[in-house]
């Protein structure tokens, strides 16, 4: 890719006489013409004869170049419909010479700098009618419009490409907000996938090397220790609670061995003894003391006491009279016991 080319190769003044030195057809790539001293511009092409190669009067001898060229256009600051924000743009395209005669009437020896101006201009329009936003929409337009036009005579232009010159504030922007979505969106699928997820992400971050990891892991299962030893240690001193401090080395013998720990109480609220007491008895002992109990409306003691009936004594004999009440004053006193005895 030429950032511009000079169309005309070569300027030749030649002699009046040319035994020697006389003009040859030009190569292929190549077109030659002829400035007369009178008349018009002769186009002499490639396989050609040179008409008056030896003895011909010319002024001028112009050897024009007929390849095919790849040029760029650089243009800035063409205002958007926001004139706070500003296009910046290359315009690529094809350039050859299609009309030697024309090229060589217009004297135009750098093709860029001679279609700057049209293009320009162009451009110019169309940006006013885009946002910075719509860089596609805007490139698109542009080329449609070049297409159709015919920017310098005796050259032919084509295969338009448009595209950004420089990245400006605003696509920085837009291209920052695009890649935190994207990263939101991965980082949420890992979330979402759970502990596992999680441990596959870090090593895979990592190149499929565990070791940060593992260690990692292994730091924390240490600190968890280090709490729960300092909370027996607390729990142990001489002012703490009792039933609190069961509660906590019950709670970190269950973490050191791996067992469920009880029902904590809500946070803030200090567990009474009887819901400590209550929660001691699990399983079987649960379930034997509540067998235990008496039934609604059943007033028989427990069948491990040995309780006086109503009509027999302590000793198996039923004791004549009505049955003494201390409240009643009818119970026997101390003394008559004992001189009955």
């Amino acid at each position: 890719m030429n950032p511009t080319y000079d169309p005309i190769k070569e300027v030749v003044k030649p002699r009046r006489i040319r035994l020697v030195n006389r003009l040859t057809s030009p190569s292929i790539d190549t077109a030659l013409v002829l400035e007369p001293f009178t008349g018009e511009r002769k186009l002499v092409r490639s396989g050609e004869p040179v008409p008056g190669a030896c003895v011909g009067r010319y002024r001028h001898a112009y050897v024009v170049d007929l390849r095919m060229y790849s040029l760029t256009l650089s243009v800035e600051d063409l205002p958007a419909s926001d004139p706070s924000f500003t296009f910046s743009v290359d315009v690529i395209f094809n350039c050859r010479v299609v009309d030697p005669i024309a090229v060589v009437n217009s004297g135009i020896r750098d093709i860029v700098a001679a279609v700057r101006p049209s293009l320009t201009g162009l451009m110019l329009d169309i940006a006013q009618d885009h946002d910075i936003s719509q860089f596609k929409a805007f490139a698109t337009a542009l080329r449609r419009e070049l297409d159709r036009s015919t920017v310098a005579s005796g050259f032919e232009l084509s295969a338009y490409v448009v595209r950004p010159r420089s990245v400006s504030e605003f696509y920085d922007a837009t291209r920052g907000i695009r890649v935190d979505r994207v990263k939101r969106a991965a980082a949420r699928e890992v979330v979402d996938g759970g502990h596992a997820e999680i441990i596959a992400q870090v090593i895979a971050k990592r190149d499929g090397d565990p070791s940060a990891l593992v260690a990692a892991r292994t730091e924390s299962e240490h600190r968890d220790k280090d709490r729960l030893l300092d909370m027996v240690r607390i729990a142990s001193e001489e002012d703490a609670d009792p039933v609190e401090g069961r509660a906590v080395r019950s709670r970190v013998v269950g973490a050191l061995l791996g067992d469920s720990e009880p029902a904590r109480a809500p946070e803030g609220v200090r567990p009474s003894r009887r819901k400590y007491l209550t929660d001691k008895y699990t399983g079987a002992e649960r379930a034997a003391v509540e067998s235990a109990k008496p039934e609604p409306g059943d007033r028989r003691p427990p069948a491990d006491r040995d309780v006086p009936s109503a009509t027999t004594g302590s000793a198996g004999v039923t004791p004549p009279g009505p049955r003494p009440s201390r409240l009643r004053g009818s119970g026997l006193r101390r003394d008559e016991a004992k001189g009955e005895s």
